[in-house]
């Protein structure tokens, strides 16, 4: 694995960026929606303090491709691992570690049924269908 001070670590972000058609859904989406806006009442659900973690919108965009591609959180997993077109939109680089299946449970929890479905509403009002 390489380290993130590595040369390569860039041309292979560069390489991901290419891999991702410009007609894409998820590229789309990027476009069109301010994910830090939008998530920012969440903000609220993680201290400043403590071992750092997954960002917050990378962690609503895995569960967001969950829902649209209807996974489970082992599926999940796997598809993040496999799929650079994901890991683009979650912002993960083409070499860099995906969370395991139990991340996805602890987030919505965290996130809460109420506001992740009033989050998901708001996006589905895009009109745009993740196909």
């Amino acid at each position: 694995m390489l380290k993130k001070e590595d040369p390569q670590l860039k041309m292979y972000d560069d390489l991901l960026e290419r891999l991702v058609p410009d007609s894409h859904i998820y590229r789309r989406l990027s476009l069109l929606i301010d994910f830090p806006t939008l998530l920012t009442p969440l903000e609220s659900c993680y201290s400043k303090l403590g071992a750092g973690s997954e960002p917050l919108t990378r962690g609503f965009k895995t569960l967001l491709i969950q829902f649209w591609e209807d996974l489970s959180d082992r599926q999940l997993e796997k598809y993040l691992q496999e799929n650079n077109t994901a890991k683009w939109f979650c912002g993960y680089g083409l070499e860099e570690r995906t969370p395991d299946h139990s991340y996805f449970g602890r987030l919505r929890k965290r996130i809460g049924t109420e506001e992740l479905r009033k989050l998901l509403t708001t996006i589905s009002q895009c009109n745009f269908s993740p196909s």
